[in-house]
């Protein structure tokens, strides 16, 4: 069954922790009001002259394959529109089907999946991604927040 409560509590944990970080992002809202067909793409942050966007799909069932399809056209559009490289991460409740994997794998744009049927774990799991590819939150005063896991 579809959660759209569920979902938006994942998009805002991960605003919330893009916005921690101080690097430029872009929200959903934004992203479409640049260009209306970027449906597929919740936030954009650039990292090093990098545009890393990210899917939140935290839905039962899983995002259709037109759904994949579509996320790897507005990652090339992306691409096309800022000339630098894209990187796609994709967070999911639920599996995707064999036909979307395979489109991923050959789209020739890097892509992560994260994937679990928990909420809080998920979370966790992009938060310890983004720490291990250098992506921080950063407090009031300007400190580096660490955490362990």
């Amino acid at each position: 069954m579809y959660s759209l409560r569920e979902s938006n509590l994942v998009k805002n944990k991960v605003e919330s922790f893009l916005k921690s970080t101080g690097l430029t992002y872009y929200n959903e809202k934004y992203i479409q009001s640049v260009d209306a067909s970027l449906t597929e793409i919740d936030f954009i942050l650039n990292v090093n002259d990098c545009n890393v966007c990210i899917m939140t799909k935290f839905i039962t069932p899983a995002p259709s394959s037109s759904s994949i399809s579509k996320f790897i056209m507005n990652l090339n559009q992306i691409s096309q529109l800022t000339s630098q490289p894209v990187y796609g991460i994709i967070l999911l409740k639920s599996d995707i089907s064999s036909d979307s994997v395979f489109q991923l794998k050959t789209s020739g744009i890097e892509v992560q999946m994260l994937q679990n049927n928990d909420k809080e774990i998920l979370h966790k799991m992009f938060i310890q991604f983004m720490y291990s590819n250098n992506v921080y939150e950063i407090d009031s005063e300007g400190d580096t927040i660490m955490y362990e896991y």
